[in-house]
């Protein structure tokens, strides 16, 4: 079986740290779902390429929308290490000056208390009326917390719907199995068993059958 896919989803997710899991995870959700597929190469096959290298999140919203619950499902790091500087009472925990905590994006994304069904993937959850959002801003931390919140997060978005826009108009992926991939939790989400073949040629997403 031809395991190309699955050399690259290891080296990104091994070498390229938390953008190369983040690039690894939309491989992973776009070979899934082909519906999405399919609304993401309807968008990007008729945009115009210079509004899209000027403005890609309001020359192509539904991508956008698409990488953004990419991260909302799989934020890489999983973990975040901070130290408080002042005295916080937690209530059954006091952190003092100096105390060092972990705060995790991947879980304050899965809370059904901030987030309307944070398990399903629907990229359409923060338009109005959306039956699952959308959700308080501050809900969705997939590069951290201020102060300290990644500084490229703008430059991240960019990139990941460009790599969408490479799979919908440069590239060929054709992936085994789909339904059969799982993502496992490390330092960072990383996909296994997603096996297929990336190729140069027209857009075409085939799912090769059993």
């Amino acid at each position: 079986m031809d395991r190309s896919l699955d050399v690259v989803t290891a080296v990104l997710t091994a070498v390229g740290g938390p953008p190369g899991t983040a690039a690894a995870s939309v491989l992973y959700e776009f070979a899934r779902r082909p519906e999405w597929q399919r609304r993401l190469a309807d968008e990007l096959g008729a945009v115009n390429p210079a509004t899209f290298r000027t403005a890609p999140p309001s020359a192509a919203p539904v991508t956008h929308r698409f990488v953004k619950e990419v991260l909302h499902l799989w934020s890489p790091p999983l973990l975040l290490v901070r130290r408080s500087t002042v005295p916080f009472d937690l209530g059954k925990t006091r952190l003092a000056p100096g105390d060092r905590y972990l705060l995790s994006p991947h879980m304050m994304h899965r809370d059904g208390r901030v987030r309307n069904g944070p398990d399903l993937f629907d990229p359409d959850r923060i338009l109005p009326g959306a039956s699952h959002g959308p959700a308080d801003r501050t809900c969705y931390v997939p590069f951290g917390w201020a102060p300290k919140k990644c500084v490229g997060a703008n430059v991240a978005i960019v990139q990941l719907m460009a790599l969408c826009h490479l799979l919908c108009t440069r590239y060929r992926l054709a992936v085994h199995r789909p339904d059969e991939a799982t993502m496992a939790l490390r330092f960072a989400p990383a996909p296994e068993k997603l096996r297929g073949r990336p190729a140069l040629g027209n857009y075409m997403v085939r799912m090769v059958p059993p």
